[in-house]
């Protein structure tokens, strides 16, 4: 899990980068949305795809080891006290998203409360409540509208949270309440998040000046800026800073610089791809890859799988290490070979080999390895 984690949270910070240097303050605001977007969807896919190459290696095994026959099912029982320990991390990371989730179905309670105790009007594409909200917003298919607001100031308002229902904003915002509490403890999660709706805003700006023109708009922005309380899963009117979203509306058509955001985002994958990528070790070939091939499983007596065990064909050189699985597989044995497995802080052993069946050409020796006695 800890891994999943950290390539959510690298993605997750590298998409936010790239969208601050590259899109932000840019006026495409169709394509900024998209990009966020595919950003959230490329952080919940990527991770689980495996990163693998293969790579050969041969390794040396000079420590003494003691002999230890394995009994016929080809399984070492090895016993050593039993070490009880709390996944204190898996722990607390629950509790995290425990409590958020727990926060937010309160938000959500409090907004169907206050959309009860309002007056609601049904129309083709949304519902408009007018109720005692100090600040307009919007909630899935909700708009809430202050009780006694001014006709001309409502119907560019109305215009501007319309834009945030009609294009489906909210489903943008709830994927990205899931985003956001997986990686709780990220801060650039929440970042991430801020300028989704930043976006959301931008884009409800630009289409409610141009239905009733930018500078009626531009007045009822300044006029109106109520400032209400800011919560989850809404749209307020007054969000972001009043300010910056003036000087967008101001701002003219500029093209996106595809070629460099295309050339920074090649870079951040092949840089997520070398951090993350895990080598397969192989056997290194020899002279003659014939004679029998040796499978199997290194663990510890709790069963875990042991990562990077050394498994060597005693006296040939020849030999692998084990994967995250514990597996391993080596070439090139004969029946009078001995199989000798290592790990730092465990018991070296050796196996000889003409002790157990061959099928097929396959030996396979599942094997306990013991810690060290200090």
């Amino acid at each position: 899990m800890e891994l999943l984690l950290a390539k959510f949270c690298v993605l997750t910070t590298a998409l936010l980068v790239v969208y601050r240097w590259t899109y932000r303050h840019r006026t495409s605001f169709h394509l900024n949305r998209w990009f966020l977007l595919s950003g959230m969807y490329l952080c919940f896919i990527l991770p689980w795809i495996p990163l693998e190459y293969e790579t050969e290696k041969t390794l040396f095994f000079t420590s003494p080891v003691t002999t230890i026959l394995l009994p016929e099912n080809g399984t070492v029982a090895l016993s050593h006290p039993q070490q009880n320990s709390l996944p204190w991390m898996a722990i607390f990371y629950g509790l995290g998203i425990l409590f958020l989730l727990i926060l937010r179905i309160m938000e959500i309670g409090r907004i169907f409360r206050t959309i009860r105790r309002g007056r609601q009007i049904v129309l083709p594409e949304y519902i408009l409540v007018e109720t005692s909200v100090t600040s307009p917003f919007s909630f899935a298919r909700y708009i809430l509208l202050p009780e006694g607001m001014d006709k001309r100031n409502r119907e560019a308002i109305l215009c501007h949270e319309q834009t945030h229902v009609t294009q489906c904003h909210y489903l943008d915002l709830w994927l990205c309440e899931i985003f956001c509490i997986l990686q709780w403890f990220n801060p650039f999660a929440w970042l991430y998040k801020h300028y989704l709706m930043e976006n959301h805003e931008y884009l409800a700006d630009e289409a409610a000046s141009q239905a009733i023109g930018k500078a009626h708009y531009r007045q009822v922005l300044t006029e109106c800026w109520l400032r209400g309380r800011q919560s989850n899963f809404i749209h307020p009117f007054a969000y972001s800073a009043k300010l910056t979203r003036l000087a967008m509306l101001e701002k003219d058509r500029v093209c996106i610089p595809v070629k460099k955001s295309g050339i920074i985002l090649v870079l951040m994958l092949l840089a997520y791809g070398w951090l993350f990528a895990k080598p397969i070790v192989v056997a290194q070939p020899t002279a003659s890859n014939s004679g029998l091939q040796l499978t199997g499983k290194i663990i510890d007596a709790q069963g875990t799988a042991i990562l990077g065990a050394s498994v060597v064909i005693k006296n040939k050189l020849t030999g692998t290490i084990t994967d995250f699985d514990g597996n391993y597989v080596v070439h090139g044995a004969a029946p009078t070979d001995t199989l000798s497995v290592s790990m730092f802080g465990y018991g070296s052993i050796a196996i000889p080999l003409h002790s157990y069946p061959t099928k097929n050409g396959t030996i396979e020796l599942n094997i306990q390895l013991q810690p060290k006695n200090e």
